[in-house]
């Protein structure tokens, strides 16, 4: 919330800025500020900014957003549609990596910045993948996911090690196939109905 109210103040500051270098160096500054900041406030980990000093955060995150938008406007091109498409799957697949063999959550945040950039500015056939109908719904249910997950997390950490471990290998994959279907399937109950008619209801006062 505290972002969102800063925000306009933001795009007011730095709206009359048109040239792409000047905000490259902007997203550049940003990552080196929010990684001093994770390490000053998060202890070099993303998840203890959660609850504590969040807002600060969010505002760099904010601002970088901001400057990618702008990039995406400088930078749109036919030329260039499938190198951005072909960039954006191997952007994909490093993130799937980096999250596999280190526990550093920082990578996450320019690797997630380059595949926005270039997903926005793509055409090609990973687009393609990501434009067919259930992974668009996947986006338009993403919130609720994002809201809802948690829980279910919460209900698989509570059972105990001891039985997980003893689990066979194809129990354990249905176990997490099922854990995936449970969030997808709240989330998709909690965007049909409570989303949209919360959000008439706030538009309509």
């Amino acid at each position: 919330m505290g972002a969102y109210l800063v925000l306009p103040f933001y795009l007011w500051a730095v709206w009359p800025v048109k040239r792409g270098a000047m905000h490259l160096l902007f997203i550049l500054g940003y990552l080196g500020l929010l990684l001093w900041y994770s390490a000053r406030f998060g202890n070099g980990n993303f998840d203890r900014l959660t609850e504590q000093w969040g807002l600060g955060r969010c505002l760099i995150e904010v601002a970088i957003g901001v400057s990618l938008f702008q990039l995406n406007v400088l930078y749109r091109s036919q030329k260039m549609a499938r190198m951005y498409d072909g960039i954006a799957a191997a952007i994909f697949c490093a993130i799937f990596v980096v999250f596999t063999y280190t526990n550093y959550d920082f990578y996450f945040v320019p690797l997630a910045a380059g595949l926005i950039l270039c997903l926005s500015l793509a055409q090609g056939p990973f687009t393609r993948v990501l434009e067919w109908r259930p992974m668009v719904l996947l986006g338009e249910i993403s919130f609720s996911i994002y809201m809802l997950h948690v829980f279910v997390m919460w209900l698989c950490q509570d059972i105990p090690a001891s039985f997980k471990a003893r689990l066979p290998f194809w129990i354990g994959a249905f176990w997490l196939l099922a854990a995936h279907l449970l969030v997808i399937g709240l989330s998709y109950l909690s965007f049909k109905f409570i989303e949209p008619p919360a959000h008439r209801a706030l538009t309509g006062r």
